[in-house]
């Protein structure tokens, strides 16, 4: 470990700790939709979103 990665290792601790909060946050929606026969009732709908992959890689490389 050289002296410059030592003086920054608190700052890329901090980057990890973030990064893993932002994977960590669980990104959903609920939206209406309706059926596509008749009838055509309306109901809602969860949409949930995966995991940005840029996140992992990044934590791998710090």
């Amino acid at each position: 470990m050289t002296k410059e990665l030592l003086e920054q290792y608190p700052d890329i601790c901090a980057e990890i700790e973030e990064l893993k909060a932002k994977d960590n946050a669980a990104v959903s929606d609920v939206v209406q939709a309706s059926a596509d026969e008749f009838p055509f009732n309306l109901h809602s709908v969860t949409v949930q979103g995966l995991p940005n992959p840029k996140h992992a890689e990044r934590i791998r490389e710090l």
